[in-house]
């Protein structure tokens, strides 16, 4: 979590639309193998080498390299991923089987044996590639066992998430007409690769001529890693085309092999396409290319066939999620949606409204406003244009909020031909006079007369909090040296207003004035100033901040060179710390706002040993700097694990791990007080692919329910091995990733799901402002029956919002009901209204 080295968590995934099969023949087999015609399995038998070397630890044994080969295909009610007759990868970008058949041989055909299992958060791999090779130095691609060119070989298609039994699916090549003595294997699976069995199927006759077909490789890594993109790219042209078919389905026959003809020939140009797979080298955002602008062009033809008008406005929830070809029913055409905001002085909230272009041509719209407080361009409304961005798995999703373009009489938006272009609008009113408004939302095109969408804009004479009660950190690290490559001296004091502005009220470093060896004398005692140009930097950088979180790292054995755990080393530490201390209050800092985060994550005796030395040590020196730890392992509570949370000051465990609230709850009873708190944080990915409505708005409704004052999310940042990925273009990489912005070396832009943080912290001071308010009125002695209604909002809400946290639900993909918690603020909102005004609160 804390730790800058990617983690290897137990990761959840889904491909939005499972892409496996193979370049086959038309009918499915479980196994070629299985049939006579299929001819002599030529792997049975032989060793395989693997690289990288197989790391799931449930299924990795010495036995791995003939595992594979051993003619054995599971198929028993048992995971497959468990058995240690499975080899499995965790965390790797591609894992390679060669399998050495002992002499040059014709190849008709190869097979690989894997499973899925939604509930374990197990998928389908999405690519296969076969190589052959004469002399295991120079490779020719044979095939792919998961083309997407061939759909009668998909695996079953696997949707909603969490809700399918496991599966398992031979994924096979038929008529490979090729040769060689090596067989390599390159499994890409979405953090995970499994595999029970391997086939390599001889062909006819002699061995071909020595010339094989296909492209030459030397490196097999080098060019797996440049198939991604355009593996990538070529999986969201293909499903589009097919998405778009099945529009055109309902057209007259002849309307339908026009556009079919089209089609198939975007289909011919998009598995020959080369080298320029994106418009925007640096930005996987739809449309991709000219390919994927020609396909959503047939999409808007079909729409004006099906008698769509030009420009259509609908609604939908803003967290559901959305596809570019996503379109409103006939029937929603002809009804102009009606926008509804309701909100306190002072608060962010949001709204949205969709737009599809089912012209021939794109369009550029102009976006104001009418009967609102402010004019045309309210200063208190920003209008984000939607963009779809690409992942890590191959999909696209509706997530990045770049400002629209703007001038002084309107927003600019555009929408590509035959796509819906999703509009956010944010609402942050200040000194707006609270009352009820009946307002427009224009949207202006040169091609036809204004849309006009009613909007009502409702203001309740209640005013947010500038500091809400809910404490937020997101493990920024904007402190220098900057732990993340996409930090940079440009963006970072971007990011960090962008922070404040989302309530982050506790930034996370690493600057702990940290002292030298030399700067203690032989009994331990601090003789030299500490280092403070960092801290004081990083201070104020965050001046106001409610707290500061400082991470030392999980290399705490030694202290400036001293054993963990001597005399000297406790006295040192102690010095330090009082040092330290001293130093922060001399910034106007007092010394309990700092937390200490020591050993990360601790799960073992030794750990929590660790942090409970750490943290005496550091007490002894400065009794008021806090002590944070976010471990999660409740279930069998040693005392070393008591120990530790005796110590320490914010217990913060991790939310998506199972009964986490009850277990933390029922260890830490007689440990909460005063003086102690509980957070939880979530780290968990790839978070893109995560409902920001489920995973980060409701994380604070779990915090209200558990007693929680804190709360986090790894991280802010989205990080990546490769060079030139970034969050605007995941094609390229494989791994998961976590962060909530999109950042460039000089810009950050918002996404929905840190707009949910937001106002999952916004849902929690309802629930505040509303209980405080009962409780102030029951001491001013207001009759129990008055207050009874507002008492079961505050007791039948959370439950009825956030529900039990099931981690298996927290993909995008799950169907589920996203208005719950806005209409649960309505009815806090009311009852807020019709009780008794609360002074303080009260707006002139």
């Amino acid at each position: 979590m804390t730790t800058i080295i990617l983690k290897q968590h137990i990761i959840a995934g889904m491909i939005l639309l499972a892409a496996a099969g193979g370049v086959c023949s038309q009918e499915k087999k479980p196994s070629p193998a299985e049939t006579e015609s299929s001819g002599v399995n030529l792997a049975k038998g032989k060793t395989c080498v693997f690289d990288p070397a197989p790391n799931y630890e449930l299924c990795t044994d010495p036995a791995d390299n003939s595992q594979l080969t051993d003619g054995e295909i599971y198929k028993g009610p048992e995971l497959l991923w468990v058995r240690k007759s499975t080899v499995g990868w965790r965390g790797v970008s591609h894992a390679l089987i060669t399998v050495d058949l002992g002499q040059i041989e014709p190849i008709s055909g190869a097979s690989l044996h894997t499973a899925f299992d939604g509930p374990s958060n197990v998928l389908w791999p999405r690519s296969i590639r076969v190589f052959v090779s004469d002399d295991n130095r120079e490779f020719s691609l044979a095939g792919n066992l998961v083309d997407p060119a061939w759909p009668d070989c998909l695996p079953p298609e696997l949707a909603p998430f969490g809700n399918k039994q496991r599966q398992v699916f031979h994924h096979y090549a038929a008529k490979l007409n090729t040769r060689g003595r090596y067989v390599c294997f390159a499994l890409q699976c979405p953090m995970y690769a499994f595999c029970d069995e391997i086939e390599v199927l001889r062909g006819p006759g002699a061995p071909l001529e020595k010339t094989v077909s296909g492209q030459k490789i030397n490196s097999l890594k080098d060019f797996l890693t440049d198939s991604l993109l355009k593996d990538n790219v070529t999986g969201v042209l293909l499903r589009d085309i097919n998405r778009v078919r099945q529009e055109a389905q309902g057209l007259s026959s002849k309307d339908q092999v026009e556009l079919a003809g089209k089609l198939d020939q975007l289909e011919k140009k998009t598995m020959a396409m080369e080298l320029q797979y994106l418009t925007d080298k640096s930005r996987a955002i739809s449309p991709l290319n000219d390919i994927h602008r020609d396909i959503m062009r047939i999409h808007a033809a079909i729409l004006k066939a099906r008698q769509y008008p030009s420009l259509a406005a609908w609604h939908n929830n803003r967290w559901d999620p959305l596809d570019a070809l996503d379109i409103p029913s006939k029937e929603a055409c002809d009804e102009t949606p009606t926008l509804n905001m309701e909100m306190m002085t002072g608060e962010y909230r949001a709204e949205t409204v969709n737009l599809t272009n089912a012209s021939e041509n794109d369009l550029e719209a102009e976006i104001s406003f009418a009967g609102l407080p402010g004019g045309s361009l309210p200063k208190y409304i920003s209008v984000h244009q939607v963009e779809f961005v690409g992942t890590q798995e191959g999909s696209m999703i509706a997530d990045p909020l770049p400002l629209t373009k703007r001038d002084e009489k309107s927003h600019q938006i555009s929408i590509p031909s035959g796509m819906t272009r999703q509009i956010w609008i944010s609402f942050n009113p200040q000194d707006v006079k609270s009352g009820r408004y009946q307002g427009t939302l224009l949207v202006k095109t040169k091609q036809q007369s204004p849309l006009k969408i009613p909007l009502s804009f409702t203001l309740h004479p209640f005013r947010f909090p500038a500091q809400p009660f809910l404490s937020l950190a997101m493990f920024d690290y904007t402190d220098k040296p900057y732990a993340f490559k996409s930090a940079t001296d440009q963006n970072v004091p971007l990011a960090i207003k962008d922070m404040k502005e989302h309530f982050v009220d506790t930034p996370y470093g690493h600057c702990a004035c940290w002292p030298q060896k030399e700067d203690f004398d032989a009994d331990g005692s601090l003789s030299a100033p500490l280092r403070t140009s960092d801290f004081d930097d990083w201070i104020g950088r965050w001046n106001g901040a409610r707290r500061y979180h400082i991470y030392l790292g999980n290399a705490l054995e030694k202290f400036c060179g001293e054993p963990m755990g001597t005399p000297r080393f406790n006295r040192m530490v102690g010095q330090w710390a009082a040092a330290f201390a001293r130093h922060v209050q001399s910034k106007g800092i007092a010394p309990k706002q700092i937390a200490i985060h020591l050993f990360d994550e601790p799960l073992k005796d030794e750990q929590y040993t660790m942090n409970t030395i750490w943290g005496k040590a550091i007490k002894s020196g400065a009794p008021e700097i806090q002590l944070f730890t976010d471990t999660s392992s409740f279930l069998k509570p040693t005392p070393a694990l008591m120990e530790m949370i005796h110590v320490h000051d914010i217990i913060c465990p991790h939310l998506p791990e199972p009964n986490v609230i009850d277990k933390a709850q029922a260890v830490l009873k007689s440990e909460l007080n005063s003086s102690k708190c509980l957070w939880f944080y979530s780290s968990f990915g790839p978070s893109h692919l995560f409902d920001p409505y489920y995973y980060h708005r409701l994380q604070a409704w779990h915090c209200w329910r558990a007693g929680a004052v804190g709360m986090a999310f790894w991280d802010y940042w989205n990080y990546y091995k490769e060079k030139n990925c970034t969050a605007w273009n995941e094609f390229v990489t494989t791994q998961e990733t976590f962060g909530v912005s999109y950042t460039t070396e000089n810009s950050v832009i918002s996404s929905k799901h840190w707009e949910a943080v937001r106002e999952g912290i916004e849902d929690y001071e309802y629930l505040l402002m509303l209980s405080t308010r009962i409780e102030e009125l029951k001491k001013k002695g207001i009759p129990p029956e008055s207050l009874r209604e507002a008492e079961q909002l505050i007791e039948s809400l959370p439950s009825k919002v956030a529900g039990k946290y099931d981690k298996k639900m927290v993909r995008w993909t799950t169907p589920r009901n996203r208005s719950e918690a806005d209409q649960a603020r309505m009815s806090i909102l009311k009852a807020l209204k019709n009780l008794p005004k609360p002074e303080k609160n009260a707006l002139p």
